[in-house]
């Protein structure tokens, strides 16, 4: 009998009859070898099915929904059926390497006070172009990402099971997108998160931009914009940074829509500027120093648009970027410059 802490690595998919082989056969490769690989197939229409029953493995336990019932549903079902100490969880497009588990259970064997853990990861399959994708690895930072995004890549992640059970954590079955945010808003909440330094996943990206072409994505789009707005609520009223609702609106709309080009920045630059100084003063929660820094990465990131000339979001990141040193501040227009300078090459070659 093994001394190993069981884990449960979790695929959930449907129809990933093309990607779903590469998935298991990575887990099936681990070094660390006491684990149940729970499959839950959402009802696929291609041959993802015929594909994972080729798979004679003791450890692979597949569990098939009689009806399409989603991402939320399907990791809830996940949740509930897992049995390990560990809960670990892959998408079924991406790919582990052979020592994630290993290392992921090493580490919070060893660091007690440490509810979750992540990983950097690789993307890879978009343009065929591979790079490293690094995520925050300080628990101060991973808690001010949180206003912006998820803080973790979720196909990198592992939780301790005690405390999914413990505090009821779920999916939000009405989340049919941006689910992992709130996931991880819960567990924030209850514990600490982290991320180990290592590329421990292969995460393939793929063109699922919503475009505004057709009718049924400009519901998509609505619909994005809903629950992001939603789920950033709750987070920036849990920090209490006394937001107004509207505040919150533009707040929501700057970070998830600039790239959609329907945000009115000129209309709205000094509301922001309010905003930024409220979230200033009224940050009792998180460190000021990496909030700033938190902050301004993620304002670099949302001023990444094409329809904005480069003027423009220098005088915007001017406006409304939190205080730090000359250095830092110097280093990111130089950045702004010569991001855009890149992206017009790219464009003439």
């Amino acid at each position: 009998m093994s001394t190993q802490p069981l884990v449960t690595v979790f695929i959930s998919c449907y129809n990933r009859q093309n990607f779903i082989r590469e998935s298991l056969e990575s887990v099936l490769k681990q070094s660390y070898k006491n684990i149940e690989i729970l499959i839950i197939d959402d009802c696929s229409t291609d041959d993802t099915l015929k594909i994972l029953a080729e798979y004679q493995d003791d450890r692979i336990i597949i569990l098939k929904n009689s009806t399409n019932m989603g991402i939320p549903y399907t990791r809830n079902k996940g949740l509930q059926n897992a049995t390990g100490k560990y809960f670990a969880i892959l998408d079924s497009d991406d790919i582990c390497t052979e020592d994630r588990i290993e290392k992921q259970v090493t580490y919070l064997e060893e660091n007690q006070d440490v509810v979750a853990v992540g990983s950097q990861v690789e993307t890879f399959g978009l343009n065929k172009r591979s790079f490293i994708c690094k995520y925050y690895n300080t628990y101060e930072e991973l808690k001010a990402q949180l206003i912006f995004n998820v803080p973790l890549c979720n196909s990198s992640a592992m939780v301790r099971k005690s405390i999914i059970d413990s505090y009821n954590i779920k999916y939000n079955n009405s989340y049919y997108m941006c689910e992992d945010h709130d996931f991880w808003y819960q567990i924030m909440k209850i514990g600490k998160i982290m991320t180990v330094s290592d590329v421990l996943v292969k995460y393939r990206v793929s063109n699922n931009n919503i475009s505004k072409t057709s009718q049924e994505n400009q519901e998509k789009l609505i619909n994005r914009m809903r629950i992001t707005l939603e789920i950033r609520s709750n987070v920036l009223n849990y920090y209490q940074f006394k937001l107004n609702s509207k505040e919150i609106e533009i707040f929501n709309d700057f970070f998830i829509d600039l790239n959609d080009k329907t945000f009115d920045l000129k209309n709205n630059l000094s509301t922001l500027k309010s905003i930024c100084n409220k979230i200033q003063k009224n940050n009792r929660t998180l460190n000021s120093t990496t909030l700033a820094k938190v902050y301004n990465d993620n304002l670099l990131i949302a001023l990444n648009s094409d329809k904005i000339h480069i003027f423009e979001k220098i005088r915007v990141y001017i406006k409304i970027h939190f205080q730090e040193s000359w250095k830092k501040y110097l280093k990111a227009i130089i950045f702004i410059f010569s991001r855009d300078l890149y992206h017009k090459v790219k464009r003439i070659y």
